[in-house]
Parts: structure tokens; sequence; C-alpha cells
């Protein structure tokens, strides 16, 4: 029973990430792959392995690629690769969670210099929560800053900016801030605190 992790939209192809968890064997991941739907005709076209327990993103200068996440939660055993859906070629990846020893827990690329942000989370309790940048020449990943707070969610405006939603929810560190707080792309420096709302935020998105 696959599971939708994620989706993009580019033309008139919808792009869906379906997770492979077995269910029955403490969700551990069994493969995972990217399926291009014609929208017109509402008809799976062409699909693609690409490791286990994938979600994507847009690459705001290239129509034809996308970032692919691996991984499950709290192992490192997923990375950071680039799907070409034209030739259906899937990049090594550039980012691998074995090298950082650390759990990514969600990436965007932004506009401009082919750079982006992630989010990452210790893989042994207490659990930390880290945002940093990466280019995707090299790979070369920047830490920003590392936090107590649950991160429940990112996302990369056309600017270069990636806001990323912090909760606290009881059963985590005590000392946690919940709100939106704004990272800049290229300096990997936290642009905007916290921007408080009545309820702890959960995910942004940019239309």
């Amino acid at each position: 029973f696959p599971e939708v992790g994620s989706m993009v939209v580019r033309g008139d192809r919808l792009y869906v990430a379906v997770q492979q968890l077995d269910r029955d064997n403490g969700w551990v991941a069994d493969g995972g792959r990217v399926v291009q739907v014609d929208c017109e005709a509402r008809v799976a076209t062409q699909d693609w392995d690409v490791g286990p327990n994938p979600t994507i993103s847009p690459l705001y200068d290239d129509d034809a690629k996308l970032l692919v996440q691996t991984g499950v939660y709290f192992a490192a055993d997923g990375g950071l690769s680039v799907l070409d859906v034209g030739t259906g070629e899937l990049s090594a990846p550039f980012v691998l969670e074995a090298d950082l020893g650390l759990d990514i827990m969600y990436a965007a690329v932004a506009p401009g210099d082919r750079g982006g942000v992630l989010v990452t989370a210790s893989l042994s309790p207490p659990t930390v929560y880290g945002v940093g940048c990466f280019r995707l020449g090299d790979g070369a990943v920047t830490v920003a800053e590392t936090l107590p707070a649950f991160v429940a969610g990112l996302a990369m405006d056309d600017r270069g900016r990636a806001w990323v939603s912090f909760q606290a929810p009881p059963w985590g560190s005590a000392d946690a801030e919940a709100g939106i707080a704004r990272y800049d792309a290229a300096t990997c420096v936290r642009e905007v605190g916290f921007s408080s709302f009545v309820l702890d935020p959960g995910s942004v998105a940019f239309y």
C-alpha cells in the first residue's frame, strides 16, 4: 500500500513521490518511486525507482529536474540526489546522511546559485534539530544553527529564502520555541526571528 509523500507540478505533468513502507514489519522502507502523471489524461505515464521513503521538491531553475530526498526517519540511510525526468537519470547522492551522521528531515533548493536549505535531526534522543545549507555542485553542507524545537516543515520561496516551521509539543524539550523563522539560502543565516501564532505552525506553501 504505497503512500504519497509529496507532489510537484511541472507544466501539465504531476510528479508524485511514492513511499513503500512495510506496515506489517515495523514500517520499514521497502523501496520508493517517483511517478509521472499526465494531468489531462489522468494516467501515470512513467515511474522511476529512487530509493527508500522518498520525498521530492522542485529545482527552481530547471523544470526537467527534481530534488529527491530519501531515507527513513532516525536512520542514516538516505541522502539528496537529482532526478532528470526528461532522461530518467538519477544522479549519485551529493549529500549523504551517513557522512553527516544526521537524519535529513527536509530539503529544498533555492533559485539562482543552485544551493539549498536542509533540516536535520540527531539520530538518537534527546533529538536536536539543525538548519543548514548545501551546494548542489559539491554537496558541501554548512550548519546555520541547532535548536531544541520540533521541526514541522520547510518551504522555499522564489527569493531564495527558506521558511522553517518549529513546534513545541508537550513531549518535546522544555526550552523549545514555536513559530516560523526565515533563513537566507545564500548566507545560511537566520534573517527573521520566530513569528508566533496562536497554534504551533505546520507546513508553509507559496503560490
